[in-house]
């Protein structure tokens, strides 16, 4: 069970149909709805996500889908949420764009959820994972950028085959063990049990 306390924000991978955005008279009005922000904070963020040919007064219903989802990651990013949730934020941006998120993404004070298989994305704004384990059906906590998740998990991996091979070398020597020596009844039982444990 998750409870979530704060507020929420997310932006999907492709945004296709946004009351919020068709019912916005400007570009302004649906970035800053409550009237929060200056214009030259509007327009810096306009510019980081690569659409500083965009006028505030301009209206958003007209733009294509790409300009569409990156005007939702940027009213999501200046709205500040408790939790902020994207779904692969960079599909649309150039190398400067991605730059300009990834700094962003990296110094926000807040909780971020985010889908990506950017993985210069996730090396640089992470630097905790926390990883589904389909095994144990546990979650797994690592500490660092996605590269060292890679190596971590890769070592975590080998250690544990190591370790079931020589549980599996330790088996089979006590089944040899009850099969050729000559154990009384109770050793045979206990040397049973301890294989059952293994």
């Amino acid at each position: 069970r998750v409870q979530v306390v704060g507020s929420i924000a997310s932006v999907p991978q492709e945004i296709k149909h946004d009351p919020a955005l068709d019912n916005s008279s400007s570009i302004r009005t649906y970035l800053d709805p409550e009237h929060e922000h200056y214009d030259f904070e509007l327009t810096k963020f306009l510019k980081g996500l690569e659409l500083s040919r965009l006028k505030l007064t301009d209206s958003a219903k007209t733009l294509s889908g790409g300009q569409k989802t990156r005007l939702a990651i940027t009213r999501a990013l200046l709205a500040q949420p408790d939790i902020l949730i994207l779904d692969e934020p960079t599909n649309y941006l150039d190398a400067k764009g991605k730059k300009w998120v990834m700094e962003f993404i990296s110094t926000y004070q807040k909780s971020i959820i985010i889908v990506s298989h950017d993985l210069s994305l996730l090396d640089h704004a992470i630097d905790k994972i926390l990883f589904i384990n389909a095994q144990t059906k546990k979650i797994e906590e690592y500490k660092g950028t996605y590269s060292q998740f890679l190596k971590l998990r890769e070592e975590k991996v080998n250690l544990t085959k190591k370790q079931h091979k020589a549980s599996a070398a330790h088996i089979q020597s006590m089944q040899e063990g009850l099969r050729m020596g000559p154990q009384s009844v109770k050793q045979r039982i206990q040397l049973q049990k301890r294989i059952a444990r293994e």
